[in-house]
């Protein structure tokens, strides 16, 4: 016992600051993992962008209407919607917020290709389709902007109703992103996206 003291009293002497490295180093990874493994996977990943911000109640209200329509993609038994959150509004966004959601924006649209469908107003969905020549949507043959958007009306509307005075912005469309001469999509991808943008289509009619 005396002589494992005295090498651990050693060991420590030479090597505490190696040691104390190794532990943090472990612990990230380890932290890192947890953090992976609770990453929430969805069905049906949309970027959000208005220039309106909403309310969390609102988002999951828009994101159960939508699964209503969508299909269980991953087979766990349920219909899930997840958003990434680009929105911001134009006066009341605090710059620096502002600033990321606008770099989250263009993260997804560069690095992101496979997210397709978009959840727009009217306003960001013409400042989206104006940025690519030709725009950034494609026609799918739906029922508004040139057969490039599916427009929710009153049930929507109601369904996402939080308080008497917030209610969402006008016009709110889902698209799919179309291809580009630099970017092509997988074709089941395109297919999970359309079949449910068709199915809302119908239903909105």
């Amino acid at each position: 016992m005396e002589k494992f003291k005295k090498w651990a009293e050693n060991f420590w002497y030479y090597h505490k600051w190696h040691f104390i490295c190794w532990v943090l180093v472990a612990l990230s990874i380890v932290f890192c993992v947890a953090q992976c493994a609770s990453i929430k996977e969805y069905d049906y990943n949309i970027v959000l962008f208005s220039y309106t911000e909403l309310l969390d109640e609102q988002k999951e209200k828009m994101a159960d209407y939508i699964a209503k329509f969508g299909e269980d993609l991953d087979g766990d038994g349920q219909v899930t919607v997840g958003f990434t959150d680009c929105s911001y509004d134009k006066e009341g966004t605090p710059h620096k917020l502002a600033e990321a959601r606008i770099g989250r924006l263009q993260s997804t649209l560069i690095a992101e290709p496979d997210t397709l469908l978009f959840l727009t107003d009217e306003q960001s969905f013409e400042f989206l389709n104006g940025l690519f020549e030709g725009g950034l949507f494609a026609d799918i043959g739906l029922s508004h902007n040139d057969g490039k958007a599916v427009v929710f009306g009153e049930e929507f509307y109601d369904n996402a109703v939080v308080l008497e005075k917030i209610t969402l912005p006008k016009g709110m469309r889902l698209s799919r992103r179309g291809e580009t001469e630099n970017i092509s999509y997988d074709d089941e991808l395109e297919a999970i996206a359309d079949n449910l943008l068709k199915k809302l289509d119908a239903n909105e009619k």
